[in-house]
């Protein structure tokens, strides 16, 4: 019995261990993954003709995974009805609740949708092209699309093109034909049908296929396109275009202000009531704050103009009504006064110097403000063309070139200015040295143009305008920080002295704005010539 219960712990472990040795273990080590899943066969064929199905299917030469389809997934042109997907392994379907139009090409590119489960390599714009029709529609379009304020390539931005006979538009409809941009901003809209089409390019930040106005960046042909031939490097430029004018939000009383709160912000307003001085001022931009000086409670009819950073210019009249005397505490506002420069920036003999108030000032003096010349020679100011006021007078600025060497003195002395509630300013004194040359840089060249009015601009680094110049064929922007910046024309066709962005409703293009090619790096003592422009 002995003998029989050892043989049989021998087999068991012989059994065990034979086992172990027939078991596969995944290999170890080996090349990295790194070869996209191949399209094996799809349903229906490549460019086949005649299909009536509902289904479309690819097959691919690995297991596969699909992520974000809903948004990677083109279908052109537009689908009646919706969609459901499946994938198993290494098949992914789609099935559609109605019918493929008759007659019609349709493209299926799925973009960046497709990967492999392993390493998660993209099948990058893998389609499939079939006809519902006797031919395949082969015509299409190409080319980019940039930001016109920036001349930088978009990415993902929609490329839209509706049927001229499509009652469809654009604020309330998806495309007939669309597809999105690459990095470097290029697109390819393929398989069209020969027609007449009018074509966008749209940010379409919320996804919904549709324009939502000055939420949204746009840019479209002006004319419909008769398309007939293939098209080449058709280049958009997309920018906001706001045709919305400002809009009363609504108003609150105080005993001494009544505040008037709009939808956007303000670059300017203006309150008036005939035969009445108004004093007001503009608030964190959206608030205008009309100053109690009526000694009424009753209602009073003033005319509220405002403009916005798109230059639109609302005109309406409106009611205001100040609470009565105790009803509500008067604010206490102290009256501050700043200048720009500050003391101890230093300046050019070109003098712009802005003197900035937290209220609207009622009174002034401004034969006691000095400038001095190497802090002791009076520079002669004449009242009116070296000083300017803003609507609301809470800002007035001084433009006066100095005959100077070494240093500039302002000097406002105390009850120069009163404002509307009768508090003074305090005695202010600004030094400033004058900028040496050899600290800073200069950007300069030439504008080679038949058109009459033009505006070069010179930009920073986030793009924003540093300075300007107006209808100069040679320019030269001076005394700059060393640090990079861009160049760039407007086309001012109109010459209003600014850019004009157009007009989508009325079909009126924005204002034409040309680049130079690169970024211009600038370091101290330096000059960059030669930075042309010809058009």
């Amino acid at each position: 019995m002995k003998q029989l219960i050892i043989i049989l712990s021998v087999l068991i472990l012989s059994i065990t261990l034979l086992h172990r040795c027939a078991s596969v273990s995944p290999p170890t080590g080996g090349e990295k993954d790194e070869l996209a899943p191949k399209v094996i066969s799809t349903i229906p064929a490549q460019k086949s003709t005649n299909y009536n199905g509902k289904i479309v299917e690819m097959l691919f030469d690995e297991a596969i995974t699909l992520e974000n389809i809903k948004q990677e997934l083109l279908i052109t042109p537009r689908i009646e009805g919706n969609y459901e997907f499946e994938v198993k392994k290494n098949r992914v379907s789609l099935k559609f609740d109605k019918s493929f139009s008759p007659n019609t090409t349709y493209t299926l590119n799925f973009r960046k949708a497709i990967k492999d489960i392993t390493e998660k390599n993209i099948a990058e714009n893998e389609k499939i092209v079939f006809s519902t029709g006797n031919t395949i529609d082969s015509l299409y379009i190409n080319g980019s699309v940039k930001d016109l304020l920036t001349n930088k390539p978009v990415e993902n931005a929609l490329v839209m093109l509706y049927q001229y006979n499509d009652t469809s538009v654009i604020t309330k409809h998806p495309p007939y034909y669309f597809t999105k941009t690459d990095k470097q901003g290029k697109y390819l809209v393929e398989n069209l049908k020969g027609g007449i089409y009018n074509i966008y390019a749209l940010v379409d930040y919320n996804n919904n296929l549709k324009y939502e106005g000055a939420k949204e960046k746009i840019a479209f042909l002006p004319d419909s396109l008769a398309l007939t031939t293939n098209i080449d490097s058709l280049e958009f430029n997309v920018t906001i275009i706001d045709n919305e004018k400002p809009k009363i939000l609504r108003g609150s009383a105080d005993t001494d202000i009544y505040t008037i709160e709009l939808n956007e912000g303000l670059i300017n307003a203006n309150v008036e009531k005939e035969n009445q001085e108004i004093y007001f001022q503009i608030e964190k931009n959206k608030f205008i704050q009309v100053y109690n000086t009526f000694q009424t409670t009753d209602s009073i009819a003033v005319q509220i103009t405002a403009q916005d950073s798109a230059q639109n210019i609302l005109q309406t009249e409106t009611k205001i009504k100040f609470n009565a005397a105790g009803k509500t505490k008067p604010r206490v506002r102290p009256f501050k006064v700043d200048t720009d420069p500050k003391g101890g920036d230093k300046i050019t003999g070109n003098l712009s110097y802005e003197i900035a108030f937290t209220k609207p000032v009622r009174t002034y003096d401004l034969g006691k403000i000095q400038v001095l010349a190497d802090t002791i020679t009076p520079v002669p100011l004449d009242e009116t063309k070296d000083f300017a006021w803003n609507e609301s007078r809470t800002q007035l600025k001084i433009e006066k070139q100095i005959p100077t060497s070494k240093l500039t003195r302002v000097e406002i002395p105390e009850e120069t200015f009163f404002s509307v509630e009768n508090d003074t300013n305090k005695h202010i004194v600004t030094d400033h040295e004058l900028k040496d040359i050899e600290e800073y840089g200069t950007i300069s060249g030439m504008i080679n143009t038949r058109e009459k009015n033009f505006i070069i601009q010179l930009l920073n680094a986030n793009y924003d305008v540093v300075e300007e110049q107006r209808n100069i064929s040679t320019y030269s922007f001076n005394y700059l920080q060393a640090g990079t910046y861009f160049l760039r024309v407007i086309i001012d066709s109109n010459g209003n002295g600014r850019w004009d962005q157009g007009n989508f409703t009325e079909k009126i293009l924005p204002e034409r704005i040309l680049y130079n090619k690169n970024e211009i790096p600038l370091k101290q003592n330096w000059e960059q010539t030669g930075q042309d422009f010809s058009f």
